[in-house]
């Protein structure tokens, strides 16, 4: 029978589009009025083609009742004025126009920050100006209450719409501070539809959002439950809705690092095995971070991994075929099994180049051993071998043939294993390298002529060889601590 390998290494899945660009903004005090302006100039000048910017809620005076601003509607246009008299309330308005200028020069939307609104009967709301790219403010996002809703707010609670640069149209909803706790109850037909992107305004609350991505850059696989610990003030069941859809989440807060996260990341039971989503490119400069991707491709990134499926030549998977690797060169240290389903996956974070023997009772497996490489480019081998039946191994424990064979029982072992020999016998044991590790002299009995070999514990496990001197008979003991 002829037995063969088949040997497939899988290059890095890597999305192909790349339709949205967002930069999500870094401010820092003690001017916040007078940081955001500067996040903004120095992300479009870290990257002139970005389509959109978020900042952080309260950026923009969002966050005292001393910079009070209005917005009146000039000739079907919305334009800010002044509230007040004070400093601060000037300075806000002077920056929201400097805002709207950069807007029309690079052609991008901006999203800077919440300010403090005062309308026509002096009722307050944190607000959000959403900026488009001709310098027009396209609509007002009032934040909701707490625990009810209101007229004046109502009719904000809606999704957005963005077209990039390339001509794609995308959704966004924009999130408040607290409302993503909030809103589901308040807001819950609102909710029955998903965004193609939630962008989160925050100041303090969920201040660690940042630390998502960063564990999904730097952890191999990262965590579900750990990532989920930075997004514990969302409503549960609404985070998990969002993340059945793997809609992403873009998160600015004042006074820290942005974040933002493919929702499927923060539940094990929605990633396939061995793989997650990430952004197709992440770019940090001191104003903010720029996130570029395509919400509804993103980046697959794959754990490496060498899987191994063994079958017989009837096309039957092999269970508890012995698997034994390590570093080419070196003796295995490291083993497992085969699956009922004839599979075994060793799964790993950094590029390795490993050495692998296979062995099973009864079985020859061809090729015994191979040396795979895996690294970020290619991160997945896949290997399917045939095992077929070794006649001369033939041997059971009930039908032992007259004259004795080399043979050991059991084996695998652990601690100890038996081995039959003709009588009189030497067997040697030598390890992969074909290093002598024991001597066995077999004793008399004739009834059951044989030795015992218990291995010293320095020993690694893995697969060793036993020879009989006088006829030349040698077979595997696969040894397992």
């Amino acid at each position: 029978m002829r037995k063969y390998i088949i040997i497939f290494c899988i290059a890095a899945a890597v999305s192909i589009f790349a339709d949205i660009k967002i930069g999500v903004m870094k401010v820092e005090g003690p001017d916040f009025v007078i940081n955001a302006m500067t996040s903004i100039d120095g992300l479009l000048a870290a990257d002139s083609t970005i389509d959109l910017i978020l900042g952080p809620a309260e950026a923009l005076g969002g966050d005292t009742n001393k910079a009070r601003i209005s917005f009146v509607n000039i000739a079907g246009s919305i334009a800010p004025t002044y509230a007040d008299t004070f400093v601060r309330s000037s300075s806000v308005i002077a920056t929201v126009s400097g805002i709207m200028d950069l807007a029309l020069d690079y052609g991008v939307t901006i999203i800077p920050g919440t300010v403090w609104e005062v309308d026509e009967n002096l009722r307050c709301f944190e607000t959000v100006p959403i900026i488009g790219p001709d310098a027009s403010i396209k609509r007002l996002r009032r934040k909701t209450h707490y625990a009810e809703g209101d007229p004046f707010l109502d009719s904000m609670i809606v999704f957005d719409t963005l077209t990039t640069r390339d001509g794609s149209t995308y959704s966004y909803f924009i999130v408040i501070t607290t409302e993503m706790a909030t809103l589901p109850d308040i807001y819950p037909t609102y909710l029955d539809e998903m965004p193609d992107i939630y962008l989160g305004m925050g100041r303090h609350w969920m201040k660690g959002f940042h630390n998502i991505w960063e564990m999904v850059q730097i952890n191999c696989p990262p965590d579900p439950a750990m990532l989920r610990l930075y997004a514990n003030d969302w409503d549960d069941l609404y985070l998990e809705q969002i993340a059945e859809h793997n809609v992403p989440i873009l998160y600015s807060c004042l006074d820290t690092l942005p974040g933002g996260v493919f929702s499927a990341d923060l539940f094990d039971y929605l990633l396939p095995e061995g793989m997650w989503f990430d952004f197709d490119e992440i770019v940090e400069t001191p104003f903010g971070t720029i996130f570029t991707f395509d919400p509804d491709t993103p980046l697959v990134v794959m754990q490496p991994h060498i899987a191994f499926h063994i079958v017989d030549t009837s096309g039957a998977p092999v269970e508890s075929v012995f698997v034994n690797y390590g570093q080419p060169g070196e003796v295995p240290s490291m083993a497992g099994w085969t699956d009922a389903d004839g599979n075994f996956t060793y799964w790993t974070c950094d590029p390795e180049s490993l050495y692998f023997l296979f062995a099973k009772d009864s079985f020859m497996i061809a090729p015994e051993d191979t040396v795979l490489y895996i690294d970020e480019y290619s991160p997945a081998c896949s290997l399917s071998l045939i095992a077929e039946l070794d006649s001369t191994y033939d041997v059971v424990e009930n039908d032992l043939p007259q004259k004795i064979a080399l043979f050991a029982y059991p084996n695998p072992f652990n601690s100890s294993v038996s081995i039959s020999a003709p009588t009189g016998s030497e067997v040697v044991i030598f390890d992969i390298r074909g290093n002598l590790v024991a001597r066995l002299d077999i004793g008399e009995d004739l009834e059951k002529p044989s030795a015992v070999w218990r291995p010293n514990r320095e020993l690694p496990t893995g697969v060793y060889f036993m020879r009989c001197r006088e006829t030349g008979e040698e077979h595997k003991l696969i040894y397992m601590k």
